[in-house]
């Protein structure tokens, strides 16, 4: 009984190892540049906003706003035309832009994460190309924060899971525990009951068979013939 309580128990949290992995590669899609493009709050409106701006007020208006984003959230912006020159200054330093030519561009090897994001104008249908750098520190403070209440949300999740799958456990091994104990008694009833009755047949039987009789005496006229 004890095996099977394991085995059952090593079930629930097989599923819920499964629901783990699954939240960690979860995580690990988080990461792409796509979910950060679209969860960020300094990145998820800039170039519709910037755009915006842009082609309604000009080109210092659209400084601003990338100055503006790099003070609140430290990211450095270059907006690029359809054949490669800049529209605005941007926020990018020029020494940063030569050591990332240094490293041949290797991401691997910069203190920030190089992110790409195109956008056409509504308005105009002019194509511009906006280029994030992100520092380092700065994402991944922004990852804890994203993910404290999804985090906190699946520990809490392991934890009940873990009491519901005990609890369904033990409801379902006690039972068993319970029907094995019975049938347990149950058995050693019957074989007492048999024991009796055979017993008391034995001690019947012993009771019919005659006690103290002498045996028989030959008849003499039988004997006088047989001479």
């Amino acid at each position: 009984m004890r095996s099977l309580f394991w085995r059952i128990l090593a079930s629930f949290w097989l599923a819920i190892t499964l629901v783990a992995g699954l939240s960690i590669l979860l995580g690990h899609m988080l990461n792409q540049d796509a979910w950060i493009l679209s969860r960020h709050p300094g990145l998820n409106t800039l170039a519709e906003e910037w755009t915006q701006t842009y082609e309604a007020q000009g080109e210092e208006a659209a400084q601003d706003i990338l100055e503006q984003r790099k003070r609140q959230y430290h990211i450095d912006v270059q907006v690029l035309n359809e054949s490669g020159d800049p529209v605005v200054r941007g926020t990018f330093p020029r020494r940063a832009a030569a050591f990332e030519a240094r490293q041949n561009n290797d991401d691997r090897r910069l203190p920030w994460r190089r992110l790409t994001d195109e956008y056409t104008s509504a308005k105009t249908g002019d194509t511009y190309l906006l280029i994030y750098r992100i520092p380092h520190p700065e994402l991944d403070a922004w990852h804890r924060e994203s993910l404290l209440w999804p985090l906190s949300a699946l520990g809490i999740a392991l934890v009940v899971l873990t009491l519901f799958s005990l609890l369904v456990t033990l409801s379902i091994t006690r039972p068993l525990s319970r029907l094995r104990g019975a049938v347990h008694d149950l058995g050693q009833t019957t074989y007492q009951q048999n024991s009796l009755v055979k017993l008391a047949n034995r001690r019947a039987g012993q009771r019919l068979q005659p006690h103290g009789r002498a045996p028989a005496k030959p008849d003499r006229q039988s004997a006088t013939t047989v001479a």
